[in-house]
């Protein structure tokens, strides 16, 4: 395996597949052992992107390496709205991030910090409306 590889063996769960991989393999066919080894084998997409992205960077290409990368923002923005439950906290965090996003575009200016700013942006926004909706009627405001 390449040094810049890391073995995902010590994550794994022993080959047992679970519902992540069920619902993988129904969506995007295959079968869920195929999908389980994706996930946790040797050649572990997290573990390859990983590879990837700090080969892009090295690269210096970094505008490519945002498109490359915004699939999986995306999704790792969307994970973050059921979790956890309560709006004051979803838009504390939301906040925070938008935030980090910030200091990050006024310290390195430029197209892909530019890009994750206004997503994050984006995101908080949602996510304090969400909470003062969830304020208002809790309390009996109009909004």
């Amino acid at each position: 395996m390449a040094a810049t590889v890391r073995s995902n063996q010590s994550e794994s769960d022993h080959g047992h597949t679970g519902a992540v991989d069920e619902a993988l393999a129904q969506e995007h066919g295959g079968k869920p052992a195929t999908w389980h080894s994706r996930r946790f084998g040797p050649h572990a997409v997290n573990d390859l992107a990983a590879a990837i992205i700090r080969q892009w960077r090295i690269s210096g290409n970094l505008t490519e390496l945002a498109e490359w990368v915004r699939p999986i923002e995306e999704a790792m923005a969307h994970e973050s709205h059921p979790l956890p439950e309560s709006p004051m906290l979803r838009a504390a965090i939301a906040d925070a991030s938008e935030d980090d996003a910030e200091a990050r575009f006024r310290e390195n200016p430029c197209e892909e910090t530019a890009r994750v700013l206004l997503r994050r942006s984006a995101l908080e926004r949602q996510a304090s409306l969400d909470r003062d909706r969830e304020l208002a009627a809790r309390y009996g405001i109009p909004l």
